[in-house]
């Protein structure tokens, strides 16, 4: 399973503006954010006509998958951060503040379709929270169990016996591998220890399989 491509509006530039892609990612499944959004409100004029634009004629847009930019997006939805300054930052931030969060104060949900998460219900959520004036710490809360309940669905899709690999840069959230965890009380879970679950732990692994295909090149013919 994956989720639904989503575009993000200038390949880097929408990773180290969320406020951007946050305005792209609403574009794209209808959502339509009031004015006074934290996101709408973190983008200058021009900002938002050029995104805009760019989500409808689909120029400069490169599709992603990527779970990581749905957090830096919520991030910027509740008024957490809008531009980074290093990688995860928006992420990071949403997982402080989601500490803080009220158990059960929301509730939110991914939509699935076969193979395809559909986020757009969470963000519609999102934007229906913020406008509500619900504290930021407990819609952050909301979206981490929405993810791990997501996760969680999708395992369960496998046999019991089968173990659950959490892996990727969001399992750096230590809230969000915990909330997995519980819900999948009764299958081997298996975490990282010792190589990062980020790009981190894929530089390893193409530097193995480097190694690896060296060794063969270099090692002798029997003739």
């Amino acid at each position: 399973a994956h989720l639904l491509a989503l575009p993000l509006p200038g390949g880097d530039e929408g990773v180290r503006n969320p406020c951007r892609t946050a305005v792209a990612y609403a574009a794209a499944v209808g959502l339509d954010l009031d004015h006074n959004s934290p996101a709408v409100v973190a983008c200058d004029p021009t900002e938002l006509k050029v995104v805009r634009r760019q989500v409808e004629r689909n120029i400069g847009c490169v599709p992603t998958t990527s779970m990581g930019r749905l957090f830096d997006v919520v991030s910027s939805l509740i008024g957490v951060r809008h531009r980074v300054g290093y990688e995860a930052q928006a992420a990071i931030e949403l997982e402080f503040l989601a500490g803080r969060g009220r158990e059960q104060a929301l509730t939110l949900a991914f939509s699935l379709h076969g193979d395809v998460i559909d986020p757009a219900p969470v963000l519609a959520g999102v934007a229906d929270a913020v406008a509500a004036g619900v504290a930021p710490a407990d819609i952050a809360l909301a979206f981490h169990h929405a993810v791990a309940d997501m996760v969680a669905a999708v395992a369960e899709r496998f046999d019991h016996p089968t173990p659950v690999g959490l892996t990727g840069g969001v399992f750096q959230n230590t809230l969000l591998t915990r909330l997995v965890t519980r819900r999948l009380v009764g299958r081997t879970v298996l975490t990282h220890r010792l190589v990062p679950p980020n790009d981190g732990g894929l530089a390893l692994g193409q530097a193995v399989v480097a190694g690896r295909q060296l060794n063969e090149r270099n090692r002798p013919s029997c003739v």
